[in-house]
């Protein structure tokens, strides 16, 4: 699965991972009726929406009809695994080496 946005001005009609287009529903928008329910229109999700990876959900990201969300790293550092320095991982491989040698 990968999560999608919608794009500004286009309409991509959703399909499940078989192909199957679903009618009335559009990737990464939800449907809202006006307050006098005369109106129905389709707003982007902000969060976007987890579609399969199928080449006709690839295909739309090339032209332009989605767009990926980007996930802000930043935003959740403790998820992120620590990597110890080069200079660090060099100097245990030599004490590590000595201590092997002895």
């Amino acid at each position: 699965m990968m999560r999608v946005k919608a794009v500004e001005g286009r309409l991509l009609p959703w399909a499940d991972s078989n192909g199957t287009v679903v009618s009335g529903r559009y990737v990464a928008r939800a449907r809202v009726r006006s307050e006098d329910r005369s109106k129905l229109t389709f707003e982007p999700m902000p969060e976007g929406e987890d579609v399969p990876e199928t080449s006709y959900y690839q295909r739309a990201l090339r032209t332009g009809d989605i767009a990926p969300v980007i996930e802000d790293i930043a935003a959740s550092p403790a998820e992120i695994p620590a990597v110890p320095l080069a200079e660090e991982a060099a100097s245990t491989s030599i004490v590590e080496t000595a201590k092997e040698t002895e």
